[in-house]
């Protein structure tokens, strides 16, 4: 209730899989390229021709008025009136145009074999159009201007209206995107599509990149599927020469999270509480926070250090910043709370291969950068201490869980006689309430 002539300010950071930063994502984590604006989706190159007749023959031979083709042009074959089978066997399919004259032209399938009519019962129906395509195969050529993706890139699509069958979609079983094909300046061309079959382009849309570090990450899972899963604000385990240390995030940004949405690998709900002496914000934050998904004990170790540590303070509104280290009079105290598990890890922002939460469709085909998560816990640890940190650390229902995560919740914290186990909801309270006196009498007597 007393902040003068001492102050004491707390943060909170719940975690689950990760650390969900909120609004501080972009600053922690680094931006992510926005997608490309599309301004066009063409599904045929010209209108539609009719064909007026053709003949039960092996070739078959078709005939559309002053049809303007050429050979090898691409076109889609539709709308042949139902009667014998002329229109199941040729109706909505691509093929080439053979041996083309004014009037009429034979057609190629998309084998090359040229088509035979010869064994459809009864005669031509009528009513068949031949429309031209744009690209090979009638796939839909994009039109998005410097839209900077290469011949074999995979191009994630949303917000297209009209033409929503290239929109893609997000998860474990139903991930998709597009192949890029025939990538020129301000266009791409979608592999695959069926251009023809689709409803026409109206408005909107964007495409994204999808590597590690774009809005989408397009990956293969460690059941040799693949996988498209969106960014979100968590942020996952730091790689590279500051894995352990606090250095700011502007030079050494923190891992991205692109989770399973529909598992418990999503990104929590509950978002970071930066330091406050608000007390009554503190306590509204903490009724708030909902449980939920596996557990990277790890990354909250990571964030407890980021909210006392001044290289962070970019982060933050002047009355968030931490002191300085060995600030006259200045205490920086973590106390971290674990069920520990430790179950979860990451490669490229993805749960890894070798975590143990979680299923194979779920993670990555490559082991986790940083290694097992209980010794990166313990780094980081070691790392806090060393800088002057006191670490309490709070096992909570943990009967169960191997040995060696007991014994790293006594080697991270400060000693023995800050570690603390507890199997029940009182003896929890019971843990959190020595603490409360431990730091108080570390107060009087600092």
């Amino acid at each position: 209730d007393s902040q003068t002539p001492y102050y004491s300010k707390a943060a909170l950071v719940s975690y689950s899989v990760g650390v969900n930063a909120g609004g501080y994502a972009v600053a922690a984590r680094g931006a992510i390229p926005a997608g490309r604006s599309i301004t066009a989706a063409a599904r045929a190159n010209g209108a539609a021709h009719a064909v007026t007749a053709a003949t039960k023959a092996n070739p078959g031979v078709f005939t559309s008025n002053n049809h303007g083709f050429n050979n090898g042009d691409v076109v889609w074959l539709s709308r042949i009136s139902s009667g014998g089978n002329w229109a199941t066997n040729l109706n909505g399919r691509w093929y080439t145009i053979d041996s083309k004259t004014t009037h009429t032209f034979r057609l190629r399938n998309s084998s090359g074999n040229v088509v035979s009519t010869s064994g459809y019962s009864g005669s031509y129906p009528g009513g068949g159009a031949v429309t031209p395509c744009l690209a090979a195969a009638c796939q839909v050529q994009v039109t998005s201007s410097a839209h900077g993706f290469a011949n074999g890139a995979y191009a994630f699509i949303t917000g297209v209206g009209g033409m929503t069958q290239i929109n893609n979609v997000t998860g474990t079983s139903t991930g998709t995107a597009w192949l890029v094909a025939s990538a020129a300046a301000n266009t791409f061309v979608l592999s695959g599509s069926t251009g023809p079959s689709y409803g026409a382009y109206s408005s909107g849309g964007s495409a994204y990149c999808t590597t590690t570090g774009c809005e989408y990450h397009r990956f293969t899972n460690a059941s040799g599927g693949t996988n498209v899963f969106r960014v979100s604000t968590c942020t996952t385990e730091r790689t590279g020469a500051n894995a352990y240390t606090d250095a700011g995030p502007g030079a050494s940004p923190l891992g991205l999270n692109y989770p399973n949405t529909s598992s418990n690998g999503a990104c929590p709900s509950n978002t970071i509480l930066p330091l406050t002496s608000d007390r009554a914000v503190i306590n509204a934050r903490i009724a708030s926070l909902s449980a939920s998904g596996y557990t990277a004990g790890q990354i909250g170790a990571a964030w407890g250090w980021y909210m006392l540590a001044p290289n962070f303070n970019s982060l933050w509104a002047s009355a968030s910043q931490p002191a300085a280290y060995g600030a006259p009079e200045t205490l920086k105290i973590m106390v971290f709370m674990t069920d520990g598990a430790f179950n979860t890890n990451y490669c490229n922002g993805v749960v890894a291969r070798n975590a143990t939460g979680g299923n194979n469709s779920d993670h990555i085909n490559c082991n986790a950068t940083n290694g097992n998560p209980l010794v990166q816990a313990q780094s980081l640890c070691t790392a806090m201490k060393n800088r002057g940190i006191i670490i309490y650390t709070v096992g909570f229902e943990m009967a169960g869980e191997s040995q060696a995560s007991r014994d790293m919740m006594t080697q991270c914290a400060t000693d023995s006689a800050h570690a603390f186990m507890a199997d029940d909801g009182a003896a929890l309270q019971d843990a959190f309430a020595q603490i409360g006196q431990s730091i108080t009498q570390l107060r009087l007597t600092h």
